[in-house]
């Protein structure tokens, strides 16, 4: 098995004895250093040359990704049953633009779509 597919599965063997908050307690303060130190590589990688260079079309791309945000979880949210009010709120929460649109930008990159 893969080592990611046995740490799972260790993890849902300790959720079930009683050393569960035991790991829990253990395994937190190592969450919270491990997201600081991914945001701040990604802070890092940001090119503020370029953003002030170009700062009509940097907002311009943030604005645009938020509005697909927006759209495409006001449509997942309809399709649940949600009614339309409930379902642009809930799109207007979670349009913000988080490490999936980074993970998108390098596919994207990937596959010539959008240039360096």
């Amino acid at each position: 098995l893969s080592l990611a597919l046995g740490a799972f599965a260790a993890g849902l063997m300790i959720s079930g004895s009683p050393f569960a908050y035991q790991a829990i307690s253990s395994v937190m303060p190592m969450r919270d250093i491990f997201t600081s130190l991914f945001f701040v590589s990604i802070g890092m990688r940001m090119d503020l040359h370029y953003l002030l260079r170009h700062p009509l079309s940097s907002i311009g791309l943030a604005l645009g990704i938020m509005a697909l945000n927006i759209a495409a979880t006001s449509a997942a949210m309809r399709v649940t049953g949600l009614n339309g009010r409930v379902s642009v709120m809930v799109g207007f929460s979670l349009c913000l633009i988080g490490e999936s649109a980074f993970v998108l930008a390098q596919y994207a990159l990937n596959l010539s779509l959008l240039s360096s």
